[in-house]
């Protein structure tokens, strides 16, 4: 079953989406589930905050749905009307953004 593999994201700061690539399931959830959920309980978060939050429970996440799985996090936005982007892939198991 298809997803729509994207996540609008929106701050007062700040306003972008995240897409991705590798994992698009665990089980009955979908990976814009489980990234939504990550940054639920965040009146506000920076860029560099959410690429964070992204990457450690990411990473964390990708470890036990399936280790040694490829899996990428595009994250894009305006930040003050100026574009910006990070992309959260993984090396060695662990996600790393560059």
């Amino acid at each position: 079953m298809p997803s729509t593999k994207a996540v609008g994201i929106r701050y007062r700061e700040w306003t972008g989406f995240l897409t991705y690539t590798g994992i698009g399931r665990v089980g009955t959830r979908y990976t814009a589930d489980f990234v939504s959920e990550w940054l639920r309980d965040h009146e506000e978060l920076s860029f560099q905050q959410t690429v964070e939050i992204i990457r450690d429970r990411g990473s964390m996440w990708l470890n036990r749905a399936s280790p040694g799985a490829r899996h990428t996090f595009v994250l894009a936005a305006f930040e003050q009307q100026v574009p910006v982007a990070a992309i959260i892939s993984n090396q060695d198991g662990r996600l790393i953004d560059v």
